[in-house]
């Protein structure tokens, strides 16, 4: 398929991103072959393309539609403009300026796996490999997070890690450790995680993670790496957490109705009538 598909649609909105990429994104979607012949997206009034080559799949650099993607799934902007992307089915994180010149960050398309490292030398896997009956399937995924300074944090969901990107490209590990499954808290590599999607980062720092396949939470990673869990290990109730967002007074939101207040904990968001949500 030629456009994005399952990406946070604000933040797509906002950014005019349009690139290829299969079905698929941080709520999780199998991804799908694209459709020979398939038909161009419909022009929106007031959206133009930032970068991206409709209906065609790749890893290019360039600007414009002279760049390619391969089934982008999650997307954040920093201060200046610049918007980074999570390029799952290539498994590298690319940077978009506001004009549009599109440069890989990290990672070393069609190369999936687990290294820290500089620019190309890095690896990561947004790749859940998924069985539902008797068939498997995969599922593309990963999370994305820049803070104040510029430094991009991303959920690599595959490999149950959360990474660190500089500005220079340098990636390290923040939390968890590849390979390995679990809920427990800790800090580095003795914290535990399953599947990690959804990221925001506060002014102060702190990384915020929806985290969980079969049990969902809210996990939070200090600046030093220190990971608590914030909702309890049996996970929200209602729905999974999705979209994480931190407002001003760094009070935490997830998708639906519930909200994460410091000193107060998790509350249920109140509809316009006054009325809890159920």
């Amino acid at each position: 398929m030629g456009v994005l598909q399952r990406i946070s649609l604000p933040a797509l909105l906002a950014l005019g991103l349009t690139a290829c990429g299969g079905g698929g994104g941080g709520g999780g979607a199998a991804s799908a072959p694209a459709a020979a012949g398939a038909a161009a997206p419909v022009p929106v009034p007031g959206l133009s393309l930032l970068a991206g080559t409709v209906n065609a799949v790749g890893s290019a650099d360039g600007v414009g539609d002279l760049a390619q993607f391969s089934n982008p799934t999650a997307v954040a902007a920093d201060a200046s403009g610049n918007a980074y992307v999570i390029d799952s089915a290539n498994n590298t994180v690319r940077k978009v300026t506001p004009a549009g010149r599109v440069t890989t960050l990290a990672g070393s398309a069609g190369q999936r796996g687990s290294a820290d490292g500089t620019g190309a030398a890095a690896r990561f896997d947004f790749t859940l490999d998924q069985t539902v009956g008797n068939a498997t399937y995969l599922e593309q995924e990963g999370g994305i997070a820049v803070d104040a300074g510029g430094t991009v944090y991303v959920a690599d969901t595959g490999n149950n890690t959360i990474r660190k990107i500089t500005p220079a490209g340098v990636v390290t590990t923040l939390a968890g450790t590849a390979g390995v499954t679990g809920s427990s808290d800790g800090t580095g590599a003795a914290a535990q995680f399953d599947a990690p999607h959804w990221l925001a980062v506060d002014g102060s720092g702190n990384v915020y993670v929806s985290d969980g396949i079969s049990s969902w939470s809210i996990r939070e990673i200090s600046s030093t790496g220190v990971v608590t869990t914030l909702a309890p290990p049996g996970g929200l109730p209602g729905i999974a957490p999705q979209d994480l967002v931190v407002s001003a007074g760094h009070g935490l939101f997830q998708q639906y109705e519930w909200y994460f207040q410091p000193g107060a904990g998790w509350q249920h968001q109140q509809d316009g009538g006054g009325r809890q949500q159920q």
